[in-house]
């Protein structure tokens, strides 16, 4: 909860200069949660200026953004196979990623974004399996129980 107070300012800091993206009139340009900020935009220009923003308020809250645990990740559209210019956090260069995993779900770049999530759905399956396979075995070891033996009380 503090955190969350904590890093308001940055939020309402990137909200405030519109650059980003929006669903209708709601801003969507900086999804945030817990210690992970994604930064959406539909301009390279814009999302450096979003990064430099980032590093301004962080600079203020004693927050500092780290260019070697940072990705960007672009769907090129059009742009498919030309040369973009690199981002960068205060001068140190943002590694491009071709995907990126977030909350579990990876997501790819490519004329279009692509998300696979085949590893979630195994992980469901398993999970789901897992627990089939405990009320299969607690059914069976209910089943051999004569309950006219067990003491009752009231």
């Amino acid at each position: 909860m503090l955190f969350n107070i904590y890093i308001n300012s940055l939020i309402s800091a990137l909200r405030y200069s519109d650059f980003g993206c929006h669903l209708g009139d709601e801003y969507i340009g900086c999804i945030v949660y817990a210690d992970d900020i994604i930064l959406l935009s539909a301009s390279l220009v814009k999302l450096q200026n979003m990064l430099d923003i980032c590093c301004i308020q962080g600079a203020s809250l004693d927050i500092q953004f780290n260019a070697d645990k940072s990705y960007y990740l672009f769907v090129v559209g059009k742009s498919y196979g030309e040369v973009l210019p690199a981002l960068s956090i205060n001068g140190a260069p943002i590694v491009r990623a071709n995907s990126l995993r977030y909350l579990g779900v990876k997501f790819v770049s490519d004329k279009r974004l692509n998300i696979d999530i085949s590893q979630v759905m195994r992980k469901f399956y398993a999970a789901a399996n897992a627990i089939f396979h405990i009320a299969n075995m607690l059914q069976n070891l209910l089943s051999c129980f004569h309950w006219s033996h067990l003491p009752y009380q009231c």
